[in-house]
């Protein structure tokens, strides 16, 4: 019996791990983060192999930008998180000087799509607490 509650608590423990390492990126190296990157807009984008390089060279500065960001240890994630977003803004513009507006056109569908998934994905972060309570049955079963 205790073989058995060891082997169910071993299987959840593992399972629980594994559902919060969801990220895609984590544990890849920042070039490979970039050749990911650069695989993905080219086909999004289709980029000319000319405006390829470019947008590697761009991509890889972004992404070393934001890793030595994260890397800084900051205590203030309001700052980081301004900091990350001030490197992504100049990410657009330079993206923006090196394709066709028809391509940056592209770029800005897939990143307002990608923003839609994530914002259809998130949980209502609003806690029964803070809602709007509209009825006494509502406020008893709260408690």
């Amino acid at each position: 019996m205790k073989k058995i509650l060891l082997l169910i608590a071993f299987v959840l423990g593992i399972s629980a791990s594994y559902a919060q390492s969801n990220g895609k990126m984590k544990g890849l190296s920042d070039s490979e983060k970039a050749d990911k990157a650069i695989k993905h807009l080219t086909k999004v984008m289709t980029l000319s192999p000319d405006q390829a390089v470019k947008v590697k060279e761009a991509v890889t500065k972004r992404i070393s930008e934001i890793s030595a960001l994260r890397a800084s240890n900051t205590t203030d994630k309001k700052a980081l998180r301004a900091s990350i977003m001030k490197v992504r803004e100049n990410w657009d513009t330079e993206l923006k000087s090196i394709v066709s507006p028809e391509q940056f056109e592209k770029y800005t569908l897939m990143k307002n799509q990608a923003k839609q998934k994530r914002m259809e994905n998130k949980p209502n972060k609003k806690s029964k607490a803070t809602q709007a309570i509209e009825t006494p049955e509502e406020a008893e079963n709260l408690f």
